[in-house]
């Protein structure tokens, strides 16, 4: 795909990676394949807590859906038309968000065994998206 031989340096020539198109001028896209399905429109993650702060379940949004209520979002720009718009944690910033998350996991997903899987949820505007654009392409 686009990106898979970007040049990198002598010790590493190539950088392996993968490229997406989830919208193109304003339009949804959506990729469909025999193994998976590229969800289409920008999108927001929202994360999701019980009464007592342990973890939920995610839930992938639109980004132009309403937020849920007292829920924060994931994803925050970090880079804009090139540049770096946000300020980089530094590592003992890093360190202490792993920590606090951490503690927001229920023990099911400490182990190191299988567990089940961690609950994520897509919105109905965005099922209803991919339901439609499933429909008209596929």
């Amino acid at each position: 795909g686009v990106g898979t031989e970007l040049a990198t340096s002598r010790d590493d020539p190539t950088l392996s990676g993968v490229y997406k198109l989830i919208e193109y001028n304003n339009i949804p896209r959506i990729k469909i394949s025999e193994e998976k399905i590229t969800y289409p429109g920008i999108k927001q993650v929202y994360r999701k807590y019980d009464r007592n702060g342990i973890l939920e379940e995610d839930i992938i949004m639109l980004s132009n859906e309403p937020a849920p209520a007292n829920i924060d979002p994931l994803l925050h720009p970090v880079m804009k038309n090139g540049r770096l718009i946000a300020n980089l944690p530094g590592i003992d910033e890093i360190q202490r968000y792993y920590l606090e998350n951490i503690k927001k996991l229920s023990d099911e997903y400490k182990k190191l065994e299988k567990v089940h899987p961690f609950g994520i949820k897509l919105s109905k505007h965005l099922r209803n998206l991919t339901n439609q654009l499933k429909s008209k392409y596929h």
